[in-house]
């Protein structure tokens, strides 16, 4: 055969080849043009919206738009660090990116895609039902850079059955009896176990005390909350708390696990920790005492006016990184987990609902027995931090400060003080 026939022979076969290709892929039910969307997030992201008794939610939309879901999955501090990464480069194939308010600076919320066209071209389904403090921690110079899809509110969990052993029969009212009963409940058992009356861990726990004691950190407008005598008050209760045994000796070395760890294992009476950990508390495989951990919302103070304390939050938001392409289909995801039915229906997987209408569904009802409670502190929910640029900076203040009191290394005054001057100082 000579070169030309040779060579004419194998353009013949490449397409024949070609055409059988795409004649397989006509005839069988696999789209050729099917999209894809890649979604970066926590594990807990992809599960509460693709497992349970609420379902896949994702299903629909990904019928309606011929489209697949490439989860990438990673843990907290992973995920800041490959999230960041992807959006500082040209262009990145993450579609969709999830981030906590906490972490959503001015600088960091920039490099997403500002949503106010797109909320006014096909807006959320009753998007003012979203909580607007939420939406306004991920809010910047009037442009809305990631929607909330899930809260983790802070409550207070309670022994039920150590409660029944010192003889209190009802939850705390208010935040003064709150610190009354933790006094109450720091005891040795007969078997030796040492109960620690309250314990706090992350500085978002120790915040939402302060909340309800009357005072606060930042304030969402920026400014440093106080007043004075709220701060120092709560650093005096702090530190009579610390060196009375309530608070445990080793709670400086608390890492944003041990408060759930101690409550599960019965080293302590009671905790202010995120209101969905309820589950594991309650969890058999996991808890020495399941069935009998129970949940409410911090009480305020005593002639406050309040019932409950302000929910402090942690908020996680999803956004369209500025970055990256295909928005438009990004955005219709973003839009259907956003909708009023997938709130609820991921409510039921275990998210956090951003809507307090969801609490008002017996589904929801049925599966969160501390349901109504989480609503009544989300009425007056409020981010632990606002977000600003110094805001990892303020956190480092507050934790440094919160520790030198309960230590006896400064004195309720000096450290109250000493917090108002260095947080005014990064607010300016």
């Amino acid at each position: 055969m000579s070169d030309k026939a040779a060579s004419q022979f194998l353009i013949r076969i490449r397409g024949a080849l070609n055409y059988a290709a795409i004649a397989a892929l006509l005839t069988s039910g696999t789209a050729l043009a099917a999209e894809k969307l890649v979604v970066m997030g926590h594990r807990v992201h992809q599960d509460v919206a693709t497992k349970g008794q609420g379902g896949d939610i994702t299903a629909v939309w990904r019928a309606a738009n011929n489209a697949e879901i490439e989860w990438i999955t990673l843990g907290i501090d992973p995920l800041r660090e490959r999230l960041f990464r992807e959006l500082s480069l040209g262009e990145t194939a993450v579609n969709v990116g999830f981030i906590l308010n906490a972490q959503a600076t001015p600088k960091i919320a920039k490099l997403f895609t500002p949503l106010n066209d797109y909320l006014a071209k096909a807006p959320i389904a009753n998007f003012s039902g979203i909580s607007p403090p939420m939406v306004k921690s991920m809010t910047f110079d009037g442009k809305i850079y990631a929607i909330p899809l899930r809260h983790a509110t802070q409550g207070l969990h309670f022994n039920e059955a150590y409660f029944k052993e010192r003889g209190i029969d009802h939850p705390p009212k208010t935040v003064e009896q709150l610190i009354d009963y933790a006094k109450r409940l720091t005891y040795v058992q007969p078997d030796g176990n040492r109960v620690s009356g309250l314990v706090l861990g992350a500085y978002s726990h120790q915040i939402a005390l302060l909340g309800a004691m009357g005072g606060s950190f930042i304030t969402s407008d920026l400014k440093f909350g106080g007043p004075d005598k709220a701060i120092v008050a709560y650093y005096q209760t702090i530190r009579e708390l610390f060196v009375a045994g309530v608070l445990p000796k080793a709670m400086p070395t608390f890492d944003q696990n041990t408060p759930l760890e101690w409550m599960m294992q019965g080293r302590a009476a009671m905790v202010i920790y995120p209101m969905a950990r309820n589950a594991q508390m309650n969890d058999p495989k996991l808890s020495k005492f399941a069935g009998r951990v129970k949940t409410v919302a911090v009480p305020a103070a005593a002639g406050s006016g309040q019932a409950f304390a302000p929910g402090i939050f942690e908020a996680w938001a999803v956004g369209i990184p500025l970055n990256t392409k295909n928005k438009d289909l990004a955005w219709s995801l973003i839009r259907h987990l956003s909708a009023p039915q997938s709130t609820v229906s991921m409510a039921v997987n275990g998210n956090g609902p951003v809507r307090l209408a969801a609490y008002d569904d017996a589904r929801l009802q049925e599966s969160l027995p501390y349901a109504s409670e989480e609503r009544n502190a989300l009425i007056n929910g409020e981010p632990a931090i606002p977000g600003f640029d110094n805001a990892p900076k303020a956190s480092d203040i507050w934790k440094e400060n919160f520790e030198a009191v309960m230590l006896g290394l400064m004195t309720p005054a000096d450290a109250a003080a000493d917090l108002r001057k260095r947080v005014t100082a990064l607010l300016r």
